[in-house]
């Protein structure tokens, strides 16, 4: 993280809603335009995932979530892991944008992530024909084959015109950066 704020983070996104930890657990918003109804949820795995509304001159309200079920690393964390996908907020076509984003530690192939994706998102970089750019482990240092498990996940109403996906010094996930076309406020 102290890269990131080394590189201007805070002076480009200067508007943050920030639960750190030491470990993986923590969960950050960051948003060029004001954030509201600041907060987060602490899932049945453990981790929490920071959440806001955020006020777009011209579109509605957009709520962002950064999503982080805990992984599949067995029989004993698969529970956890179904019980944190099963647990993710759907987009409310009546209400504000949803936009589900970060590690969710599931690919597109799997059943749980799917049903996920089916409560009203549909997966930015799938649309845009970058679904299998992997986004870990970039470095490969765990020996595993690189998966893409970092998702932008936005409501049907929201129009993807890129998906680029990043290194990110220090981290063994690769950034996933979405250009998002918003639909217009009362539209």
């Amino acid at each position: 993280m102290s890269s990131l704020r080394t590189a201007g983070l805070e002076e480009i996104l200067p508007d943050a809603v920030t639960f750190p930890r030491a470990d993986a657990g923590g969960s950050a918003v960051y948003s060029r335009f004001p954030l509201a109804e600041q907060g987060y949820r602490q899932l049945a795995g453990g981790f929490v995932q920071a959440h806001a509304r955020v006020r777009v001159p011209g579109a509605p309200e957009v709520y962002v979530e950064s999503a982080h079920p805990c992984a599949p690393m067995g029989r004993a964390s698969d529970a956890c892991w179904l019980a944190d996908l099963a647990a993710q907020p759907a987009a409310t076509p009546g209400g504000p944008v949803n936009l589900l984003m970060g590690d969710f530690n599931s690919t597109l192939d799997h059943k749980a992530f799917r049903r996920v994706v089916a409560k009203g998102y549909h997966d930015a970089a799938d649309l845009t024909g970058a679904g299998l750019s992997t986004s870990w482990p970039y470095d490969n240092r765990w020996y595993f084959p690189s998966v893409t498990l970092d998702h932008i996940l936005a409501d049907k109403r929201v129009g993807v015109r890129k998906v680029v996906i990043y290194r990110v010094t220090g981290s063994d996930h690769r950034a996933v950066f979405a250009e998002l076309v918003l639909p217009k406020a009362g539209g």
